[in-house]
């Protein structure tokens, strides 16, 4: 096959979004995907009306947001579907861009991108706590895509 799949790991997502744009800027992409922690909403501090009702072993968390591209993102959720990997819902307009998503979808012509989180209790404290479960569910998500792709 001629197709080619890129993976980059960016530095200063919280820095204005530098890493992602430096990854997007000079290449033509099909597909961009981002991965990022997503806010849990089953911690007292977290409401589910403002990041969606996102807890920790419930599976990816799949943005619709401002930033991702809305048949790209229906495409992974059939996805999801398809092989029953556990999947939840985040229109979090916090998260529209704030994510390296806005930066790589607005480079060069536009490309298709889509937001998977996976879900962190305590985020941005010294002890955020993640479901390795739900990153697992991530890997596999990921897998079939690109195999669908």
């Amino acid at each position: 096959s001629d197709k080619q799949i890129t993976l980059a790991f960016t530095t200063q997502e919280e820095l204005g979004c530098k890493g992602g744009v430096v990854a997007a800027c000079g290449e033509t992409y099909d597909y961009i995907i981002c991965i990022d922690a997503a806010f849990s909403s089953d911690v007292p501090d977290i409401s589910p009306r403002v990041v969606g009702d996102i807890r920790l072993g419930e599976g990816a968390v799949v943005y619709r947001n401002g930033d991702v591209d809305r048949n790209f993102v229906e495409q992974i959720l059939s996805v999801a579907q398809n092989y029953n990997l556990k999947n939840q819902l985040s229109a979090n307009y916090a998260a529209s861009g704030g994510t390296n998503t806005r930066n790589m979808q607005l480079t060069g012509s536009g490309n298709v991108t889509a937001t998977i989180g996976y879900p962190v209790r305590y985020m941005h404290t010294p002890v955020g706590m993640a479901d390795l479960r739900d990153i697992d569910t991530i890997v596999k998500l990921i897998i079939h895509i690109l195999e669908e792709l």
